[in-house]
């Protein structure tokens, strides 16, 4: 519904064509992605629907937190990883080659502009009921 869209700040857009079941409603478009949520890179926006995606394809991946930091003036992607028991340090490589499949990651990467941390984190952590959010502290580290 436009007010729960509204709320949550899902971007999409009412379909002006009349719904085929003969409702008089208004009908909503597909959510596009979020008004929050979205972090620049130095070579396009980052977004946690992206990391999502690439992270939780990768076999053993039970959560993750996310953060962007700056370090001598380049960018810094840390993930921390909450893992299955028995996987092994494999996971990383194959969390490393699906980053390189976000257009921005890969792009800022590649001009030397961004750098990523990758952790395996405790696992007492592994539950939160907390939204998963990238936590953007490149501003507080310049005040």
């Amino acid at each position: 519904m436009p007010l729960i869209r509204y709320r949550t700040g899902d971007l999409a857009r009412f379909i002006p064509d009349r719904c085929h079941c003969g409702s008089i409603l208004r009908r909503l478009s597909p959510v596009k992605g979020r008004v929050r949520g979205v972090y620049q890179l130095p070579a396009g926006p980052l977004t946690i629907g992206e990391l999502d995606e690439v992270l939780f394809s990768v076999a053993g991946v039970i959560n993750y937190q996310a953060s962007l930091s700056n370090e001598n003036g380049k960018d810094i992607l840390n993930i921390g990883i909450f893992m299955n028991h028995g996987e092994n340090g494999s996971i990383f490589d194959a969390i490393r080659r699906n980053l390189d499949t976000i257009p921005s990651v890969y792009h800022s990467e590649k001009k030397g502009c961004l750098g990523i941390k990758l952790l395996i984190l405790s696992e007492q952590l592994k539950s939160t009921a907390a939204k998963r959010t990238i936590k953007d502290l490149r501003k507080s580290e310049m005040l």
